[in-house]
């Protein structure tokens, strides 16, 4: 209900009430931009929204993805051995499989030509997944070697239009999965996919630790 989200919304943006006075953080810099403070409140609820909705698609299905390769382990390597696992999961479930953009000239990619300003869907999905970075297999989950250059945080956009959301939902993910790392013999016991969803997600994902 209206009230119940007001009431939500207020608890999600309160900690930026400091950062607008001061200017520091997104809401600060959404301030130096010239937003006043409720379209930036707005905004960051936006942000927080949606990087709860990609963690929350997400994280069960990196978590099976690390159970259905026998990799549930690395999760208990340390730090850096986590970040791996979290950026090639991204890569992998792709939560965002197309982004949106507008050609700034007249140009031609691949024998394909764009007129200037024409809309241009671009496939996240099929960019993870380039062959020529990944010869042997692009749908392994690999995370013994560095992410290639070109593809490192593509899923959260790229240049001036990467998502700066991008760090609360790597965060939640982090948090997360510090949290399930010491469980270190689980399987899973049934899983579902959800319907009817923006983002590709498990309806119910069910573990069980041995």
């Amino acid at each position: 209900d209206l009230p119940r989200a007001k009431e939500l919304t207020e608890a999600l943006v309160a900690p930026g009430r400091d950062g607008w006075a001061t200017g520091r953080g997104v809401i600060g810099r959404l301030r130096d931009l010239g937003l006043d403070f409720e379209e930036a409140r707005a905004l960051v609820a936006v942000i927080i929204l949606a990087g709860t909705e990609t963690v929350t698609s997400g994280a069960p299905r990196i978590a099976a993805l690390l159970l259905d390769n026998g990799r549930w382990p690395s999760l208990a390597d340390g730090p850096s051995a986590r970040e791996a696992v979290l950026e090639e999961g991204l890569r992998l479930t792709t939560p965002s499989e197309f982004i949106v953009r507008s050609s700034p000239a007249e140009v031609t990619v691949a024998g394909h030509r764009f007129r200037r300003d024409e809309r241009v869907f671009l496939s996240l999905y099929g960019m993870a997944r380039w062959h020529r970075l990944y010869d042997d297999d692009p749908e392994r989950l690999h995370l013994d070697g560095p992410m290639p250059r070109e593809l490192r945080h593509l899923w959260f956009g790229a240049g001036p239009h990467f998502c700066i959301g991008a760090p609360i939902a790597r965060e939640e993910l982090r948090r997360l999965f510090d949290a399930l790392a010491p469980f270190d013999q689980l399987r899973i016991v049934e899983r579902w996919p959800a319907a009817g969803v923006l983002f590709a997600a498990y309806g119910g994902l069910v573990v069980q630790a041995r």
